[in-house]
């Protein structure tokens, strides 16, 4: 008999109250101190078609503080007074510095490809290149399941949006 383990990794916050986060209900920022030091430095929709049709739907923000980065994912539900909105998933991303950002929002793509479901940790080569190839992580949003799944590299890069105005 040959048994087989498979390691499958877990992403999880290092910091152990960011982590508490996935499945509590969201209520505003200030309900939660552990975000404090974090900026939010944008978000996108997930779902597009979803918030029309009155279903569940997700939104991703990114959050920074220093060398950290902040993936959280937000699971919108229908409620009797609107939607009720929980924490879905959330990755913190280490060793960021001035030469690497996270890229989000339909600037990924995947074997040339746009894939507005990637996020992906990359560094600026340089604002004069169109693409940005040097990728470090990468993660596909499963709105299925509310998750963060880390994906292989290989064949992500980046599109660079200030490209044109050099």
């Amino acid at each position: 008999m040959i048994v087989v383990l498979l390691h499958l990794p877990v992403t999880e916050a290092a910091d152990p109250r960011l982590q508490q986060l996935i499945g509590r209900r969201y209520t505003g920022l200030k309900d939660f101190p552990v975000l404090d030091d974090f900026k939010n430095i944008g978000n996108i929709l997930v779902e597009r078609e979803k918030i029309f049709e009155g279903g569940t739907f997700h939104r991703l923000f990114v959050f920074r503080k220093e060398n950290t980065g902040l993936l959280i994912l937000m699971r919108y539900v229908p409620g009797n007074t609107g939607n009720v909105i929980y924490f879905a998933d959330l990755i913190e991303v280490e060793g960021m510095d001035q030469e690497k950002y996270l890229g989000y929002g339909g600037d990924c793509r995947l074997n040339r490809k746009v894939d507005d479901r990637i996020v992906a940790l990359f560094k600026i080569e340089s604002n004069k290149k169109k693409i940005f190839r040097k990728i470090y992580q990468a993660w596909r949003i499963d709105s299925d399941t509310g998750k963060l799944n880390e994906i292989p590299v290989k064949g992500i890069d980046y599109i660079n949006s200030d490209y044109e105005a050099y």
